[in-house]
């Protein structure tokens, strides 16, 4: 009596199949239990990951990357394995009928469809496609039979309904679950429009896979679907950073979307405290959760969880003008203001470090517990470091634990933190980035100098060191105490690496930070310029010593061979200012295989630099006042990082627009071009800014 036969006839299923309802009297358990025994399945269960229907939510929200800031890449986030075993549809025959229908044909008939559907699974396990597909075609003749039999009962629906979402057939799986909604009892609407949510949430996630392609797609089309996705989960903390993510991506073309791009990540923030807190509440904490933005020492003192041991400095504004080169190949002068603020050593007892940036918690039995973020908020992705509770995805079921990478719905295997009395931490968001190491890691280790000096006892948490040309260890190599002596003996390893959750726990913990700067663009995660500058003294004093109009150096930092922001025929653009270089200059491609203290002295050695945004500019740092900067680079605010460390140390800079990217992947696109306008005309203007250095020199 219902056209049901074009949405089922046909299907298909690859068979995510759960061997693991628990115990009951009901006849699909009995038989379920009985084809267990005959197939000699339980040993093998044991084996299996056994999810019950409350947790399977959790393992479909991973992070997205997008963290797609630059280099972060977007992950699968419905993840359904076509080998894993047996069938959660057992389950849902139980939690919809709890007993028989009355007409022993129906009830034969939605046995029938568990029953085919885990020979089926069976077979296809064994290596046999074609006898797995006749199985499942029995299975949908017995949907089919059964709903001409009794066509308004919720059982077959429902089964049919998981068997399709466990099949990827997310659209008719939707259908399914409406329609066991609309014959269900009220007693078990809950759990359906559960399981219809699951499955919808599946529909956009595979489609804003589908679209973004890991980050080769079409980001502006992503994005509709990271939205459907928040239409269903309107509180994920992931879906909000993510959706904030390709925002951020796509405002390379509009500029707009920053401000809500920020908002969603400040509401991300919250969410993720409300999951963290709830995940405290399992154990003995009854405390109110607290989220004290930007690491302020007056948050701390709010709270009455610590103090400030060191501050220095006041509000500073440094006024500057730099150029702007547009697609038509012109270049513009713009005005930029930056505002260094405080900067402190902060002393907080009682606290745990979680996750791979190592954000900071205070968990409490009693009155608030709070989470710290540093000068990197919102970007700082909070959900991605704490351990939390899906609250977002519960429904009228007890949440499960976010753990992504990980077993759905499991709390995630981790090793003891580490037990401090006091320590010191310079662990920071993206602390194994070149850029935020270099710029925000080092100018915090900056800031406890003088307290080492004091303190010659003090241990300092820093990244385990796991790139792969050990760049942090380089650096920190080259940062001396006060007096001149090795740091190296002061530093522990912290894992910068891996899921969320606590990994070192500290009676006293010293934590070094400033106020966000503040600027006439979006700022992102800017170091105060007077650390900037102190940090070129200490890495590269010589640069300081003689001006860049003396220097005769033009390097040329190349991204060939990276997987995202290469640019279009480089080798063609190099050979091109090659040829357009006054007298006197030469040029030198740096392909970032120099160690740390060879790299900054070239850089220090430079008149100009020219380069494509990415993390190897950030060794400007050693550069010397006046030297001229080429950034090729995008017109999002969001990614003015070397405008600001331009402008703290006295560089020339010039931003040279590419082409906005017709995928809209922003800075993450893999290719860049540069506009035909700027291709002819950034050669001389490179020779023009040389040309006016050399004759500043000579005046």
């Amino acid at each position: 009596p219902l056209p049901l036969g074009d949405i089922v006839r046909g299907l298909n299923f690859p068979f995510r199949l759960d061997l693991c309802a628990p115990p009951a009297t009901t006849r699909a358990a009995i038989l379920l239990q009985a084809w267990v025994s005959s197939h000699d399945l339980r040993q093998s269960c044991a084996h299996i990951s056994c999810v019950d229907s409350r947790s399977t939510m959790a393992g479909v929200l991973k992070g997205a990357g997008g963290r797609a800031r630059a280099g972060r890449r977007h992950r699968s986030v419905l993840a359904l394995s076509p080998l894993v075993l047996l069938v959660t549809a057992a389950g849902m025959v139980q939690m919809v009928s709890g007993q028989g229908s009355g007409n022993d044909v129906y009830d034969t008939h939605c046995k029938a469809i568990i029953h085919h559907a885990m020979l089926g699974a069976q077979k296809h396990n064994a290596g046999d496609p074609t006898s797995a597909a006749a199985e499942i075609e029995l299975a949908l003749e017995s949907f089919e039979a059964a709903v001409l039999v009794v066509p308004d009962q919720p059982q077959a629906y429902a089964n049919a309904g998981q068997a399709l979402h466990n099949s990827n057939r997310l659209a008719e799986a939707v259908k399914m679950w409406d329609l066991a909604l609309k014959y269900a009892p009220d007693r078990i609407r809950g759990r359906i429009e559960e399981k219809r949510l699951f499955s919808l949430y599946g529909m956009h996630s595979m489609a804003r896979d589908a679209a973004y392609s890991d980050a080769d797609g079409n980001v502006s089309e992503a994005l509709v679907h990271a939205r459907g996705q928040l239409g269903v989960y309107p509180t994920s903390p992931v879906i909000l950073h993510d959706i904030s993510t390709l925002m951020l991506m796509v405002a390379d073309r509009d500029g707009t979307l920053i401000s809500g791009a920020v908002e969603l990540l400040e509401q991300a923030a919250q969410h993720a405290v409300s999951g963290w807190m709830a995940a405290q509440r399992l154990g003995e904490t009854r405390c109110t959760a607290n989220l004290a933005v930007d690491g302020q020492p007056e948050a701390s003192a709010t709270v009455s969880v610590g103090s400030v041991v060191q501050t220095a400095g006041e509000d500073k504004t440094a006024e500057s003008e730099v150029v702007i080169v547009s697609d038509s190949g012109s270049p513009a002068i713009h005005a930029v203001s930056y505002t260094e603020r405080r900067t402190f050593v902060a002393s907080l007892r009682s606290v745990e470090m979680s996750g791979k940036d190592g954000v900071i918690t205070a968990p409490r039995r009693t009155g608030p517990c709070t989470v710290y973020t540093d000068s990197s908020f919102p970007f700082l992705d909070v959900g991605m470091n704490l351990e939390m509770l899906s609250l977002w995805s519960a429904g009228q079921n007890e949440p499960t634990w976010y753990n992504p990478g990980g077993r759905p719905g499991s709390r995630a295997e981790m090793p003891l933190p580490s037990r401090h009395d006091q320590v010191a931490s310079i662990v920071s968001f993206a602390g194994l980035s070149f850029y935020h190491f270099v710029h925000e890691v080092l100018p915090r280790l900056l800031l406890l100098r003088p307290l080492l000096a004091e303190r010659p006892d003090l241990k300092v948490l820093t990244c385990r060191d796991t790139t792969s040309n050990k760049f942090p260890s380089q650096f920190l190599a080259l940062i001396p105490g006060l007096d001149g002596k090795s740091l190296s003996h002061r530093f522990v390893d912290y894992e910068c690496r891996g899921r969320p959750g606590p990994r070192a726990r500290a009676k006293t913990l010293l934590y070094p930070g400033w106020d966000p700067v503040r600027s006439s663009h979006v700022p992102h995660c800017l170091a105060p310029h007077s650390l900037v500058r102190e940090l070129r003294g200490v890495l590269a004093p010589q640069a300081v010593a003689v001006d860049a109009p003396r220097r005769s150096q033009v390097i040329f930092v190349s991204r060939a061979g990276m997987r995202m922001r290469q640019l279009e025929d480089e080798a063609g653009l190099i050979d091109r200012i090659t040829a357009a270089l006054p007298e006197g200059y030469s040029l030198e491609v740096f392909r970032g295989d120099a160690s740390a203290a060879n790299a900054l002295n070239l850089f220090s050695s430079a008149a100009a630099v020219i380069g494509v945004h990415g993390g190897a500019l950030s060794n400007i740092v050693a550069c010397a006042e006046g030297t001229a900067i080429f950034e090729i680079g995008f017109r999002t605010e969001f990614a003015r990082h070397y405008t600001s460390v331009s402008v703290a140390l006295g560089l020339d800079y010039t931003l040279v627009l590419v082409e906005v990217d017709p995928l809209d992947r922003g800075v993450s696109a893999d290719i860049v071009r540069l506009p035909a306008a700027t291709l002819e005309s950034l050669p001389s203007l490179v020779r023009s800014k040389l040309v006016g250095l050399r004759t500043r020199s000579d005046l």
